[in-house]
């Protein structure tokens, strides 16, 4: 879900990774010869600069951003963790056909990804020169080192915001959402998911099995939701999962796979696994997301008051 990413903009956007991207620049501007430096977090859509050192003025400032799809740093982070190294932007074939070595002509170009423990990159530290040079080894060792103390600070800070039982956000994750999204705007849909049973799994056999029977429906709630929905672990067995949905039908059938989905988890005793789910949809009378959550929980509640096992939209 793009609010996921959104967390790395906004933990970007704070101290201590302020101070230590601002930090970082300064010990890359005094060791390396070159006449733009600068930091970026993206999302895959939007390519956001959190800090620049620029002498000619060629790059925006920090705080702006670019299309992802149209910046040398896609190329970067699609290179796994080693650093991306081109001498000459109009004759190397990856540089070559894209817009942007056309606007700002011939140039060397310096790139190395900030990246999770997993390997997958979210951002990356850049710098370019209008005269072509090569970087020496001792200067690429200098930004990989540099990407990757930067890169444990953003780790960080972003589990700051994730359960650590589940890896599912907390509500941390959804006090930042509720001020930075309008669900007027940018419509929601939440799903309630309350499970049943997990009390009495915890007292007979112990929190530890019961933990990590937590974490497989956390892992099969995302499974039937997809990989754009933000998980949200509310408290004990209750979640609610956000998805950037919009039709009535299409939100209803995600709901019913998920609760076929659960339902397949075998317990200690041999019985499945029984959830309430309630399902509501953001529309132009919806305040807030705590809003539509509430709306969700109240449709959750109903199928727990009836039968116990359901879903309902």
């Amino acid at each position: 879900m793009k609010e996921t990413k959104m967390i790395i903009q906004e933990i970007a956007s704070r101290e201590p990774f302020v101070a230590m991207s601002r930090n970082v620049m300064e010990v890359l501007r005094r060791s390396v010869d070159v006449q733009s430096l600068f930091i970026t977090v993206n999302n895959k859509v939007d390519n956001f600069i959190v800090a620049a050192a620029d002498q000619q003025n060629q790059l925006l400032d920090a705080g702006a951003s670019l299309p992802f799809e149209q910046t040398y740093c896609k190329l970067v982070c699609a290179g796994g963790r080693t650093a991306t190294v081109i001498p000459d932007t109009q004759r190397d074939p990856l540089t070559a056909v894209l817009g942007i070595t056309r606007q700002l002509g011939r140039s060397s170009f310096i790139g190395v990804p900030l990246c999770w423990s997993n390997g997958e990159a979210f951002g990356t530290i850049c710098a370019l020169d209008k005269r072509v040079r090569h970087f020496s080894p001792q200067e690429v060792d200098l930004f990989q080192s540099m990407a990757a103390l930067l890169s444990h600070v953003l780790s960080v800070e972003y589990e700051r915001y994730k359960d650590p039982v589940t890896d599912a956000f907390n509500r941390k994750f959804l006090e930042t959402l509720q001020l930075s999204r309008d669900v007027t705007r940018s419509p929601l849909a939440a799903l309630y998911v309350d499970l049943r049973g997990f009390k009495e799994i915890n007292r007979m056999f112990g929190h530890a099995y019961g933990d990590g029977l937590l974490s497989r429906c956390a892992r099969t709630i995302i499974k039937f939701c997809g990989e754009e929905a933000a998980l949200v672990r509310l408290q004990g067995d209750q979640f609610v999962v956000l998805i950037p949905e919009t039709h009535p039908i299409r939100l209803a059938e995600r709901g019913q796979a998920l609760l076929a989905g659960l339902q397949k988890i075998r317990l200690p005793s041999g019985e499945f696994l029984t959830a309430s789910i309630g399902a509501a949809l953001s529309d132009a009378w919806t305040a807030s997301i705590n809003d539509l959550i509430y709306r969700a929980d109240i449709k959750m509640l109903s199928v727990k008051s009836r039968s116990g096992h359901g879903f309902v939209y």
